[in-house]
């Protein structure tokens, strides 16, 4: 089970990366969730079997962020996209 999409270090088996990378995302924002389900489509295994997370042991909030309002938004219509994709297998 992944804990958190968005913070600490994920740690992939070479092989389930193979030409992964090279596919264009639908969201430059949420592209590891995408990155996650494509893997997981392409080996049919659970994401243990080839994913190792590796969880931050301290935050620091750095002010300044570039994401502003529209961020939401987007990223909510990217992630729709991404489930409609993945549910119609087309991916």
């Amino acid at each position: 089970m992944i804990y958190d999409t968005q913070c600490g270090a994920k740690i992939f088996k070479p092989e389930s990366l193979a030409g992964e990378l090279n596919r264009k995302f639908v969201s430059k924002w949420i592209f590891d969730i995408e990155m996650l389900l494509r893997i997981r489509q392409k080996t049919g295994m659970e994401m243990s079997e080839w994913l190792y997370e590796y969880p931050l042991e301290k935050w620091t909030d750095v002010t300044g962020s570039k994401l502003d309002w529209t961020a939401w938004p987007r990223s909510t219509v990217d992630l729709l996209k991404i489930f409609y994709r993945f549910k119609n297998n087309t991916v």
